[in-house]
C-alpha cells in the first residue's frame, strides 16, 4: 500500500489526472488496505479524545469535596489526608465557615481537596453563606467523600445528603471508628447501593490508607495507567484531534463512494492540517494569537 502526497502543477479543475500547483496528488493502491489503515488511525484518535478527561485530571487535579453535616470530622479528615494540621478542628459544630482548598497526591493522582462547611439548615447569615459554597463545591466536584459519624444514628440530614449525591462519583466515609458503631452499612446501601463504604478514624488515622486505596481504585476504573499510553491534557489539542477524526471519516466516505483524487486530497489535507496544529507544522492566525496570549515572548 502506498499513499503519496505531493504538490501538483495542475488546477483542481479537470486537467488530466492532476490538480493545481496548490493541490495534492494522491496515488492510491489497494483502497481496501488504505481504508483499514485509516480505520486504525481513527481508532487511535478516538482513544486520545477519550483520554482528555483523564488528562484534565492530571493537569488540573481531581476536585474532591468532603461533604457532610456539621461536626462529623470533615476538617479532621482533611488534616489526616494531608498529614498536617491545616484546618481548625473544634468540637463546636459549624467551625468551618468557608471552603478550604488543599492539594494531596494519592498514588500518583493529584487531588484538589475541598473541606466544606457542614451542610444543614441555619439562620446564621455567615454559616448560610458557607453552606451555599459547600453546595457549589458539591455540584462541581469530580469526587465526593460523603462523611458521616458512625457513632450516631443516621439523621435526616445524612439521608438527605445521600439522596443528593447518589448520581455523583462518591465514597461513603464512616468516621469515628474508634467509637462503638450505631450505623449499619446495610442502611446506607438502601440509599447508595453501588457506592463504596470505608470506615476510618480521622482522629488517630485508622483506615486512612484504606480510604486512599478506595479513592485510587474508583478513579482508575476503566482508565489507562499513567505512562502506558499518551493522554491529552490540552483542550485545543483535543479539538484539533476531533477535527482530524472528522476529516478522516469524510475520507472514508469518499473512498467508499469512489470519489476522485481531488476530493480525497481535500479530506486528507484537512486531517494533516488539524494534526499539524499540535505538532507545530500548521500555524493559523488563531493559534499564533493564542500562543502570544499564553506566553510572554521577548521584551
Amino acid at each position: 500500500m502506498v499513499i503519496i502526497i505531493r504538490q501538483s502543477s495542475c488546477s483542481l479543475a479537470p486537467c488530466g489526472r492532476r490538480g493545481s500547483d496548490d493541490a495534492i496528488g494522491i496515488q492510491l493502491r489497494e483502497k481496501s488496505e488504505i481504508g483499514e489503515r485509516i480505520k486504525r488511525i481513527i481508532q487511535e484518535l478516538e482513544y486520545l479524545i477519550d483520554s482528555a478527561d483523564e488528562g484534565r485530571i492530571y493537569k488540573e487535579g481531581i476536585a474532591t469535596a468532603i461533604i457532610g453535616k456539621p461536626n462529623v470530622g470533615k476538617s479532621s479528615l482533611l488534616n489526616a489526608l494531608l498529614k498536617e494540621e491545616r484546618a481548625i478542628v473544634t468540637p463546636i459544630p459549624g467551625t468551618t465557615r468557608d471552603v478550604i482548598e488543599e492539594w494531596v497526591n494519592i498514588k500518583g493522582m493529584p487531588l484538589r481537596i475541598l473541606d466544606t462547611a457542614g451542610i444543614r439548615h441555619t439562620e446564621d447569615i455567615v454559616e448560610m453563606e458557607g453552606v451555599k459554597r459547600s453546595r457549589e463545591a458539591l455540584k462541581n466536584a469530580d469526587l465526593v467523600l460523603l462523611l458521616m459519624d458512625r457513632s450516631t444514628l443516621l439523621s435526616d440530614e445524612d439521608k438527605k445528603l445521600m439522596g443528593e449525591v447518589k448520581d455523583k462519583r462518591v465514597i461513603v466515609v464512616l468516621n469515628k471508628a474508634d467509637l462503638p458503631s450505631k450505623v449499619k452499612e446495610g442502611e446506607i446501601k438502601n440509599y447508595l447501593p453501588d457506592k463504596d463504604i470505608v470506615s476510618i478514624s480521622a482522629l488517630n488515622g485508622d483506615g486512612i490508607d484504606g480510604l486512599r486505596s478506595a479513592i485510587s481504585n474508583l478513579l482508575l476504573q476503566n482508565k489507562v495507567a499513567t505512562g502506558e499510553r499518551p493522554i491529552i491534557t490540552n483542550l485545543r489539542h483535543k479539538l484539533a484531534i476531533e477535527r482530524a477524526r472528522t476529516s478522516l471519516e469524510n475520507l472514508q466516505a469518499s473512498l467508499k463512494d469512489e470519489m476522485s483524487e481531488e476530493f480525497l486530497a481535500v479530506d486528507l489535507r484537512g486531517a494533516l492540517n488539524a494534526l499539524g496544529e499540535i505538532t507545530g507544522e500548521t500555524a493559523t492566525e488563531d493559534i499564533l494569537e493564542k500562543i502570544f496570549q499564553e506566553f510572554c515572548i521577548g521584551k
